[in-house]
């Protein structure tokens, strides 16, 4: 239900970012207020403009909840002083739980929570996460993050940027196997499989052939001239990666060798799909490729028309709202590519942004709180 009602209300909810709220918009596709930053500095403005009371430097200790489970407002604390605010409800918008490292190591797992690097928001530490479950919530997914490749500079990484030249190439680990079929699986299975091997660290790297193939692509990788190594034989590209020519000559030789009618059948695992020899030089490669959580996933269950907070009986909790990432978005099952565990299924909406989830979920938890206070004030 939240799903459809997300993509019922999606257009209907940017118009009105467009004509109330009056974010300028130039007809290209973008605003022009500069992406995300942009886009809350104006809602500030606006924010302001209209009368409404912002606390900076405040944090939200725990929810007030009455004698009959009802969330009635919130307790804070701000400059060393507690004080409550009593409210006709909350919305609890505080995003995920990965600038918690405690938090991850418990729901997601030691290897997530301490091994791989954050690129995500620090700021977010599951605030939200611990009051909706001390007032009863139903939280689900709480181990599913999304996990992505990221580059030497935290970029998005190959397996983003180079979305049809990475499966022609071959993934390996410190030890110079392959562990994943490069052609058939996605970025977050390739970031979740990196994860597990040694030192949570791989590199990649793919043949002419890939970059003939998809020259634009190639082209337009943010920082290419730093990040991809370039060279004319494999030993060399091996020297230019600061790792061991020998291991990397004898993996590409043993892979070259495995592949026959559109397949390779090691070393190590087999490949499905986009199998290429590896022998048309200049080569190119990255390394290291690392995996990085971006953001949580799982999180509270709210009814799909009001984004009413729902306890662990299916009940609503008078009160309680919930939006964006506090959200539970991940709607699927766990599934394994080669062994690998990665997540199958809807994470946001579809594959759409951060920024779309919390202007539908936070203008419905909005306008389902007011409609609910102004009931309770007939």
């Amino acid at each position: 239900m939240l799903l459809r009602t997300y993509c019922e209300r999606i257009f209907d909810d940017c118009c009105w970012l467009r004509d109330d709220i009056r974010l300028p918009y130039d007809g290209t596709g973008r605003t022009t207020a500069g992406l995300g930053i942009g886009l809350y500095k104006w809602l500030h403005k606006t924010a302001s403009e209209r009368g409404v009371r912002m606390l900076f430097s405040t944090r939200a200790e725990s929810l007030v909840i009455d004698g009959a489970g009802a969330v009635t407002g919130l307790r804070a604390s701000r400059n060393g002083e507690t004080f409550v605010i009593e409210a006709g409800g909350v919305i609890l918008a505080t995003g995920g739980f990965q600038g918690d490292r405690e938090m991850l190591v418990n729901h997601a797992g030691r290897l997530v929570g301490e091994d791989v690097i954050m690129v995500g928001s620090p700021d977010n530490t599951g605030d939200g996460h611990r009051m909706a479950l001390e007032a009863g919530a139903d939280m689900r997914h709480l181990d599913v993050c999304h996990v992505r490749t990221t580059d030497l500079y935290f970029g998005q990484g190959p397996s983003r940027y180079l979305l049809h030249i990475y499966p022609m190439g071959i993934y390996f680990n410190r030890n110079f196997e392959r562990f994943i079929d490069e052609g058939v699986a996605d970025s977050d299975t390739i970031a979740n499989a990196i994860a597990l091997q040694p030192g949570s660290s791989a590199g990649l790297i793919f043949d002419d052939k890939a970059r003939q193939r998809y020259p634009e692509e190639y082209a337009r990788y943010p920082r290419r001239e730093q990040l991809i190594v370039t060279a004319g034989s494999i030993a060399e590209l091996a020297e230019k990666m600061y790792i061991a020519p020998e291991g990397l000559s004898r993996l590409v030789e043993t892979f070259n060798a495995s592949v026959e009618n559109g397949r390779a059948s090691g070393p190590n695992i087999a490949k499905t799909h986009a199998v290429v020899r590896l022998d048309t030089p200049p080569y190119h490669g990255f390394h290291p490729v690392r995996p990085a959580v971006n953001h949580t996933l799982g999180g509270a269950v709210v009814d799909g028309e009001s984004c009413q907070v729902v306890d662990k009986k299916g009940q609503l909790i008078a009160g309680l709202y919930a939006a964006g990432t506090l959200v539970n978005w991940a709607y699927g099952r766990p599934y394994q590519v080669n062994g690998v565990t990665s997540f199958k299924g809807s994470y946001h909406a579809g594959a759409t942004s951060g920024a779309g989830i919390a202007l539908v979920s936070g203008r419905l938890a909005a306008q389902s709180a007011l409609k609910n206070l102004t009931k309770k004030m007939r």
